[in-house]
């Protein structure tokens, strides 16, 4: 009989190819040479599946069929003088399970006569590399370069073997090392900073305000590589995202290759609001004597916001006084802008007397009206 890993011719002797060696044996009682074949390179795939699970599939011909156990063993590339039985999870052959119930590291199949048949076998990688390759912190280890041995053997007949090439089996999730933005408003460049130790393609989850960034740059994957990883860049529209404010913002990055790594969350400035401008166009003389001066400027602002205009005024020859509170807290605090407009208090009176607060134009008014409302980003008042 001919016992083999693929299709192909059956000869005598020893084979060894690059792929495996095979070794064979008389049957017993039956005094016949057992002839194998070699396993083309294209009949077996290796594939992650996920951090945890390598999935491999592999034919097999029997000229007689009937039982055979296949089993599966690995080592480290660094170590080969360590190998290890491959613990399965289960395998198939159409919807039957062959798993390996006993997690010795092989299958029990059965294939037809003459019938070349596809397994496959799912390997509990990360977890037989945890446990065989425990670092000196006792940490663990999730991932290595790996070789697998299939040794396909029928009882009393004879083995066929086959080395896998070299894969990368487990898994660490990948993990954002840094993270700068590299402008304050527009499109800002986010440069982030990847590791991961297998050095899988990643994809990035960049939310800000829990929803997805507006990104002008069309990188779906990012090649990474151990620490102190890989620099990269995403292109963040903020005005798209944020609006013309100005404000802190936190970004939300999360990476995945085939696990989901850890969140990584930073706080950035934004800052989309210009500052207003104001152009004074003319000042005339009081005509009438009522002491009322007319003041003729222009307000702009690119985004279009309202805004308020104060008007100081000093003789020529004293000079403008510092304003008596900060700017931000006439626009942000409506206690204090109430107390500036009505308080009969020493304090709030000589701040009024002291400065103006114009009301959006063309209409005269006396006294003090915030916000102007800038509807076409410039007005004439």
């Amino acid at each position: 009989m001919c016992l083999a890993l693929a299709v192909s011719g059956c000869t005598a002797g020893t084979i060894g190819i690059a792929l495996g060696i095979y070794s064979l044996s008389a049957k017993e009682g039956g005094g016949g040479a057992v002839n194998l074949a070699p396993l083309a390179a294209s009949n077996i795939e290796v594939r992650r599946e996920s951090g945890e699970i390598v999935a491999i599939e592999y034919d097999l011909l029997d000229d007689d069929g009937g039982a055979l156990t296949v089993a599966f063993a690995w080592w480290v590339v660094d170590a080969p003088g360590e190998v290890f039985p491959a613990r399965g999870r289960n395998g198939r052959r159409g919807g039957a399970d062959v798993a390996d119930v006993d997690g010795d590291g092989a299958q029990r199949v059965r294939v037809e006569p003459n019938n070349l048949t596809r397994f496959r076998f799912e390997w509990r990688a990360r977890e037989d590399i945890r446990r065989r390759r425990a670092d000196p912190d006792s940490k663990g280890v999730s991932a290595a370069k790996v070789i697998v041995r299939i040794t396909s053997t029928e009882e009393g007949t004879g083995k066929a073997v086959l080395e896998t090439e070299p894969f990368v089996a487990g898994n660490d999730p990948p993990e954002i090392l840094a993270f700068r933005a590299d402008a304050r408003s527009g499109v800002i460049p986010l440069v982030i900073w990847i590791a991961d130790s297998t050095s899988d393609p990643v994809t990035i989850e960049a939310r800000v305000m829990s929803k997805p960034i507006s990104r002008e740059d069309t990188a779906k994957t990012f090649q990474t590589g151990p620490r102190p990883g890989v620099e990269h860049k995403l292109f963040w529209n903020s005005e798209k995202d944020f609006g013309y404010r100005r404000g802190l913002v936190s970004i939300e990055l999360v990476p995945k290759d085939l696990e989901e790594g850890p969140r990584f969350t930073q706080e950035i400035e934004v800052d989309n609001n210009s500052e207003p401008q104001v152009q004074i166009m003319d000042v005339a003389g009081s005509s009438d004597r009522s002491f009322e001066i007319p003041i003729r400027f222009i307000l702009r602002d690119e985004e279009s916001n309202r805004a308020s205009v104060i008007l100081q005024w000093a003789a020529a020859e004293t000079g403008f006084e510092d304003l008596p509170f900060k700017p931000s807290q006439y626009v942000s605090d409506p206690i204090f802008l109430r107390d500036l407009l009505t308080s009969a208090a020493e304090e709030f009176a000589v701040m009024r007397r002291k400065l103006h607060i114009l009301s959006e134009a063309p209409r005269v008014f006396r006294g003090v009206l915030d916000e102007a409302d800038l509807s076409h980003g410039a007005r004439e008042n």
